[in-house]
């Protein structure tokens, strides 16, 4: 019986060794993932911020030097660090009083270098209603810090207006009765 607790003992420490180290190992990749994710998040509100504040220089310094801005108005390609700090500086010119808040975002690493931030933001222009698009915001670790190699606007849709589909069916609005010798069927429309 000695020998068998003995026996158990050593496989048991086997199995043990191995589960602990890859709980470690995992312990220390979701330390290193959040920590990241908190450093982007950090720095996409202080893109956010220097927005806000109309400040084409910081926002080109989060920008990699060939980062990619393709606008979604006009669809064009706005290619390098410094095309794109002029793109800024030109549209907060003709925009005028300009703010965005960003309101939901999730990040996600497809690989160690590289992020993934998807969210929604809203624009405020002077005299305007406030406009809700999506984004997708890509960034890449260069020399131990996160740049932004391209941003995605997408506008979202409007609802649509579903009376157009259900004009055809507005007759039935109103009570109905249907019955016959045996069952009577009450409808109400509204």
């Amino acid at each position: 019986i000695d020998l068998v607790k003995h026996i158990k003992g050593k496989n048991m420490m086997r199995i043990y060794i191995p589960v602990l180290s890859l709980f470690f190992a995992f312990s220390t990749l979701f330390a290193e993932d959040s920590e990241q994710k908190a450093l982007i998040q950090q720095k996409t509100e202080k893109y956010v911020e220097a927005f806000n504040k109309h400040d084409p220089h910081a926002l080109a310094s989060f920008w990699a030097e060939d980062g990619e801005y393709i606008n979604p108005e006009s669809g064009e390609v706005i290619q390098g660090r410094n095309l794109i700090e002029e793109a800024f500086k030109s549209g907060f010119k003709k925009a005028g009083n300009i703010q965005v808040t960003i309101k939901k975002t999730s990040i996600t690493f497809p690989s160690e270098n590289e992020a993934l931030v998807t969210g929604l933001f809203t624009v405020q222009l002077s005299g305007q209603q406030v406009r809700t698009s999506a984004f997708k915001a890509y960034f890449e670790k260069q020399n131990g810090n996160w740049l932004i190699t391209e941003i995605r606007d997408v506008d979202i849709a409007a609802a649509p207006n579903q009376y157009q589909h259900l004009k055809e069916l507005e007759w039935l609005i109103g009570d109905w009765v249907d019955e016959d010798d045996d069952v009577e069927i009450r409808s109400s429309y509204q």
